[in-house]
């Protein structure tokens, strides 16, 4: 399996609208790689929730999936894409999941997870909206309708995750009112 990230590419700024297609096309790759590593660390800690960790599984299925359709036309056209930096995408995960409360009732956990995936998959169904008006503008219809697909597969994502969220903290509000209201002595 050869690489589409070219890697001695020298870094520069994008000078015309291919370059920008192919650093905004390598940037989704690597976002949805670290994406898809860091779903896959988060799974253990969220098997509290069945339904959790379908979701999880699913964006980890979609992330994997929508590379391989775009790797095809990517390939078919001989596109070259420049390095990609793992450590920016890694920082915009982090922040995704920097909200999560340590020790918080699995209700609330969940509550936050699902709100957290849901946001993930809004950012990659915008990004690969954007890659593939780019991918247009530069004549690279292959690559735009796989992109395109990918996006739509993040759409239907966020759309499951939008039930999943209410139904999360509906659960939430459920655990709240059966909580013991504590009393104080006076």
């Amino acid at each position: 399996m050869t690489s589409i990230y070219h890697h001695s590419a020298i870094t520069r700024p994008p000078r015309n609208l291919r370059d920008l297609f192919l650093r905004d096309i390598t940037s989704l790759l690597v976002t949805s790689r670290v994406i898809a590593r860091s779903l896959e660390a988060l799974r253990p800690e969220c098997e509290f929730s069945s339904e959790v960790t379908a979701e999880i599984d699913e964006l980890i299925g979609t992330t994997a999936e929508g590379e391989v359709q775009v790797r095809e036309p990517l390939n078919e056209a001989g596109m070259i894409l420049p390095p990609g930096d793992e450590s920016a995408a890694m920082a915009q995960v982090v922040s995704f999941f920097t909200r999560l409360p340590a020790g918080a009732p699995s209700a609330v956990l969940a509550t936050e997870v699902v709100v957290n995936l849901r946001l993930l998959a809004q950012h990659l169904e915008l990004k690969a909206r954007l890659a593939a008006e780019e991918a247009m503008l530069v004549g690279q219809k292959a690559i735009s309708q796989a992109l395109l697909r990918w996006a739509r597969s993040w759409c239907l994502c966020g759309e499951k995750l939008r039930a999943a969220t209410v139904r999360t903290r509906v659960q939430a509000c459920v655990a709240d009112l059966q909580e013991p209201v504590a009393t104080t002595a006076t």
